[in-house]
């Protein structure tokens, strides 16, 4: 009879951290809103914006190399670093896109 494989510990770490990422992204998405609403200059807007999403994608790099580690063990299940690579990934790129918007807008 076949043993039951456990889950991927680094790919659930993987998960949890593009879990996170995708709240911190929301987040400063949910604050651009409300700090836009009172009329802010919109160089502030960006400037704080950013404060947020550096580290939101250092977390979503850390969780994409840790669900990629979680990808290559053997004897696991690879459902969580699965789900932990595409949400990270997304993440990656949506914020890829942003950064190269917000640096190469013309002042």
């Amino acid at each position: 009879m076949d043993k039951e494989l456990p889950h991927s510990g680094q790919g659930i770490t993987g998960t949890v951290l593009g879990a996170l990422g995708i709240f911190l992204f929301f987040a400063a998405i949910a604050a651009a809103f409300l700090y836009h609403s009172y009329e802010a200059d919109t160089e502030d807007i960006f400037s704080w914006i950013v404060y947020i999403l550096v580290p939101d994608a250092l977390i979503a790099l850390a969780g994409f190399g840790i669900s990629l580690k979680g990808l290559l063990n053997r004897e696991r299940k690879k459902l969580f670093a699965v789900i932990g690579c595409l949400l990270n990934g997304l993440l990656i790129i949506t914020l890829a896109t942003i950064f190269m918007w917000y640096f190469n807008r013309k002042p």
